[in-house]
């Protein structure tokens, strides 16, 4: 809950920081609406992803239920990373938009296992030596429309669709006896939300969007919110460097359809991103 609390106030701040900078801009009208600065094709940014996680997990079988873990207090996984992140906006139109992300996070760690854990059919006893992975790979497609759609500034609703592969596995070693477990899943959604960008200066571009998904049926529960919110400046007509700060917040139980998942699974990560971007 703070996690997500400190997520809509960053959101909230950042949302009036771009409007109240675009509607003095208004009167401005410094950008004109046929420049390539103003209505570019194609958007890119790719760099540098500083993010922290927490992640809980308890993976199911046929003969009961999982052991409910914490990756990071049970196996040690980091709770900070530094990995890679692209982002592209594809504009078809004045006044539409698709958005394109992706991220990876790879953690593994060897560890000492102090308490009887339970993943899938297999149970890890106490002592034993175990190398534990998960891995996550971040696919986001969205569809932006902006209602409002002015000179220097724009916002409207979104449509995203996201899915997230897990591969996550265990290899333990106790009396000279070896085992393990793995498996992989994806998790899909289908998310709504607002979006919004402004030019604050001919040169400096904020961005801000919202997203977010519950649904809860019977024992399938999925709730999932994203919030992003950046700075890009533009050194060049067509290059530039940005600044961004994202959220993402995962809570699945369940995956109906999904025959590879049975437990459940919160994974939040989120984190500053120092990005190159370019325009054409």
């Amino acid at each position: 809950m703070e996690r997500r609390n400190s997520s809509l106030k960053i959101l909230a701040a950042t949302f009036l920081m771009i409007f109240g900078f675009s509607t003095q801009g208004l009167a401005q009208q410094f950008l004109d609406r046929d420049s390539v600065v103003q209505n570019p094709f194609l958007y890119v940014s790719a760099g540098g992803y500083s993010v922290e996680m927490e992640t809980r997990l308890r993976l199911d079988s046929d003969k009961g239920l999982g052991t409910d873990i914490s990756l990071e207090e049970d196996f040690k996984l980091l709770t900070d990373q530094f990995v890679f992140r692209a982002d592209a906006f594809l504009r078809v139109k004045n006044r539409s938009q698709f958005n394109f992300s992706y991220t990876s996070i790879q953690r593994s760690r060897d560890a000492v296992i102090d308490r009887d854990i339970t993943i899938l059919d297999t149970t890890f006893y106490v002592g034993a030596e175990a190398n534990f992975f998960f891995d996550t790979y971040y696919y986001a497609l969205t569809y932006r429309y902006s209602f409002f759609d002015k000179v220097n500034w724009n916002a409207g609703l979104s449509f995203g669709i996201r899915a997230i592969e897990f591969r996550t596995g265990i290899n333990a070693t106790l009396n000279e006896n070896s085992y393990g477990e793995k498996t992989s899943f994806w998790a899909p959604a289908v998310l709504v939300g607002l979006h919004g960008s402004a030019y604050l200066t001919p040169r400096l571009l904020g961005r801000y969007n919202f997203e977010y998904f519950q649904v809860s049926v019977e024992d399938i529960e999925v709730n999932i919110l994203e919030t992003s919110a950046s700075l890009e400046y533009y050194i060049h007509k067509n290059v530039g460097i940005g600044v961004a700060y994202v959220t993402n917040e995962y809570l699945v139980k369940q995956i109906p359809f999904n025959d590879n998942f049975d437990g459940k699974v919160t994974f939040n990560f989120s984190g500053f991103s120092v990005l190159a971007v370019a325009r054409f």
